[in-house]
């Protein structure tokens, strides 16, 4: 992780429903709230967002440990997504009240964010969806057949029992999606309450659908989805253009559900691209209200 005397960084608590949301913020600033996917922690978040904010000041990261993940406890009051999306919507409440405040999400965070915006729409600085989950049930998705792209026999050979499903699943059998995976997924697996949430998975979607929003999202958007991404796939997320005017939908090849290890250039362009159109909009947005306040006055 990169950061300077700057950037201060904190691990802190919200009560949220009963349940202290522990999470781990770095810098100062306009918030932005960054979900990780489905039994991960803030550790796969901060290992691959906190890069884009180098040479970036002025922005207050807050990365949360979900229900049941990391080191928020699982609670008997959760029981389907919509506790958890009713969660998270406390959360970004509590941790940036009365701000515009910006959503990434990765994979079911991305499922999140996207719950997050039908609510909070008129809030959202900017939005972005990472290999979203769009369609909460696997049998409803729109996906490609999983392919191999790259493989590294010699790597493979390396693997413990319990890293063959980043085998499985990877479509580049790189060295560093596998150190990512070691660094990240494999130790947050391990500490993850999994029998909690798979009780929440019986009931993994949402009661209403969210590839349509219910208004329009004005902020700056970016859907950055893999070509060979048999996870999640990339045609699900094409209906949510229609309620995002300021929306960039970018399909990678050669990269599935771990994009941002095997296409980390272009992730992070892409990232840093994003962040421009969301202070240019946030600014813009600032200027309009300072204009209201002084007509107001005068008035």
């Amino acid at each position: 992780m990169i950061n300077s005397p700057r950037d201060p960084e904190r691990t802190l608590q919200a009560l949220v429903q009963g349940v202290g949301i522990h999470y781990h913020q770095v810098g100062e600033g306009r918030p932005v709230v960054l979900f990780s996917g489905w039994a991960l922690d803030h550790r796969f978040m901060v290992h691959h967002y906190e890069p884009i904010f180098e040479r970036r000041r002025d922005w207050r990261r807050i990365y949360p440990d979900m229900p049941g993940m990391g080191q928020t406890p699982a609670s008997p009051s959760i029981s389907s997504q919509d506790d958890m999306l009713a969660v998270a919507i406390e959360f970004v409440e509590a941790v940036a009240p009365a701000e515009a405040v910006s959503v990434v999400g990765v994979s079911w965070g991305a499922y999140i964010a996207l719950g997050i915006a039908h609510r909070l729409a008129p809030r959202l600085a900017g939005l972005m969806l990472v290999v979203p989950v769009v369609r909460g049930s696997p049998k409803s998705r729109d996906l490609p057949a999983h392919e191999l792209l790259v493989g590294n026999p010699h790597l493979v050979a390396t693997l413990a029992p319990d890293e063959m499903q980043w085998a499985e699943i990877a479509v580049v059998q790189s060295r560093e999606s596998l150190a990512a995976y070691r660094a990240t997924i494999k130790p947050a697996l391990a500490v993850a309450d999994l029998p909690f949430l798979e009780r929440i998975a019986e009931r993994y979607e949402f009661s209403s659908p969210v590839e349509r929003l219910p208004e329009v999202l004005p902020a700056p958007v970016l859907i950055l989805t893999g070509r060979q991404d048999s996870a999640c796939g990339y045609r699900d997320a094409w209906p949510l253009l229609d309620g995002m005017p300021r929306a960039s939908y970018v399909v990678l090849d050669r990269a599935g559900h771990d994009l941002e290890d095997v296409q980390p250039r272009l992730f992070r362009a892409l990232a840093t691209e994003w962040l421009d159109r969301v202070e240019e909009y946030a600014g813009r947005a600032s200027t309009a209200d300072r204009a209201r306040v002084v007509r107001r006055t005068r008035g």
